[in-house]
């Protein structure tokens, strides 16, 4: 009997350690970072700008239809690839002919956009794409960042939303993006 048991013990201890070792150091989590993925590039000549989202993103372009910005605008709903379910957007908008002001933009623009949205924070930021204002907001069911580029006295609006529950796993993947905006010249 003390043979059998010591064979149990031999069997059983590596499986328990390898069982502990992998709940102690966690299963692998997902990528939150464009630094970990590969990326996709979009160029878009005739709205004047180029920028990256991260290529796990199934992303495609649809016409925002959002009153006189539609021509100037390019959006993507982006279904991530994980289990999460959520889905995401990403809406830049040139805002060249228009004549709004940073200041105007979250104040008119961004409501057109979103009306029920309710800023919360506001701070001036520089990115590699220039200096920006960065517009942080919700509505009842979305999270809404967006960075607004004055270059040349030319405005763009990067505007990126998801779902409150799932919004923080997306922030940095969020910030990257738009650090990767740049104004064609």
């Amino acid at each position: 009997r003390p043979v059998m048991l010591l064979s149990i013990r031999r069997i059983l201890s590596p499986i328990i350690i390898l069982l502990l070792s992998v709940m102690i150091s966690g299963c692998p989590g997902k990528p939150d970072s464009m630094r970990t993925v590969e990326k996709q590039s979009y160029i878009d000549a005739r709205r004047g700008f180029t920028i990256s989202y991260p290529q796990p993103w199934t992303a495609y372009l649809v016409n925002p239809g959002i009153g006189p910005y539609a021509e100037n605008s390019v959006r993507w709903e982006i279904k991530p690839t994980d289990d999460s379910g959520a889905d995401l957007t990403l809406t830049i908008v040139a805002l060249r002919h228009y004549g709004f002001t940073t200041e105007s933009v979250s104040a008119e623009v961004l409501q057109d956009f979103y009306p029920n949205l309710v800023t919360v924070a506001r701070k001036e930021v520089k990115l590699a794409g220039g200096k920006a204002t960065l517009i942080d907001g919700h509505t009842p069911h979305r999270t809404i960042r967006s960075w607004v580029f004055d270059i040349d006295h030319q405005l763009f609006l990067i505007i990126c939303t998801a779902p409150p529950e799932t919004f923080d796993r997306q922030a940095n993947l969020f910030s990257e993006v738009a650090e990767s905006f740049r104004a064609l010249p």
